[in-house]
């Protein structure tokens, strides 16, 4: 492994950065991890980091297959969001008090939605705008009724040295969990570089769970590459 001072800094945002506040820990609270069709591995990373955090997770999915594997991942709790409205789901699973902190990646028309599952005190974190960047509404009775946090995070924008801290925070309080096997990255397929057209088709079909790989160093049509059946 190379030395810290050599790594580069990350460009994306993690939701490492996002749920574990320096000053904040998640033990013992309840987080709303929302894994969207084309959401990659990052709804399902969040879902491994909180449980392994003390957080009691609650994540909505949009397929039984999901549900299993969002289960597997370390949620206590999976609400189809395709099936049925996940806020008093949500609600009822929490026996409404709601959630402490709601990780979103999406915005737009889910914003009001999503804050009407917050928790007293409860913080709402946007880290992706699948939904819209213009379209949220946002209940101001609630937000101060209820003494709630807004926040949005990105890497975007961000000094390097500011990027290199936060990846120090990273490898600190995180990388122990990932040598140890307890946070596993979520890889759907990987494919040969000349099959690059397959891995596109694979990512734009939504069925893909966690991430897809290109491989310069596989041979097209491998028995290794296990995501080309499924674009093919």
């Amino acid at each position: 492994m190379r030395s810290a001072e050599r790594r580069p800094a990350p460009r994306k945002q993690s939701p490492f950065h996002a749920l574990l506040d320096p000053t904040e820990q998640l033990a013992h609270q309840c987080l709303g991890v929302r894994i969207e069709e084309r959401s990659g591995a990052v709804g399902h990373y969040a879902v491994q980091l909180a449980a392994w955090a003390g957080a009691s997770v609650l994540a909505t999915i949009s397929s039984e297959e999901k549900a299993a594997r969002a289960l597997a991942g370390g949620a206590s709790h999976v609400i189809n969001y395709r099936s049925e409205d996940f806020v008093p789901a949500v609600m009822a699973a929490t026996d409404s008090k709601g959630c402490h902190v709601v990780l979103d990646m999406v915005a737009g028309d889910y914003v009001a939605r999503n804050i009407g599952v917050l928790a007293a005190r409860g913080r709402h974190v946007t880290i992706g705008v699948m939904g819209g960047t213009h379209s949220a509404t946002i209940p101001m009775n609630l937000v101060l009724s209820r003494h709630l946090t807004l926040s949005g995070s990105t890497l975007r924008g961000r000094s390097a040295d500011e990027k290199r801290r936060l990846r120090d925070e990273l490898l600190r309080r995180v990388w122990p969990w990932v040598g140890a096997g307890r946070i596993r990255a979520v890889i759907h397929a990987t494919y040969a570089l000349e099959e690059a057209g397959y891995a596109q088709s694979a990512l734009e079909s939504g069925r893909h769970f966690g991430k897809i790989v290109l491989d310069l160093s596989r041979r097209p049509g491998t028995d290794a590459n296990t995501g080309a059946a499924d674009a093919r």
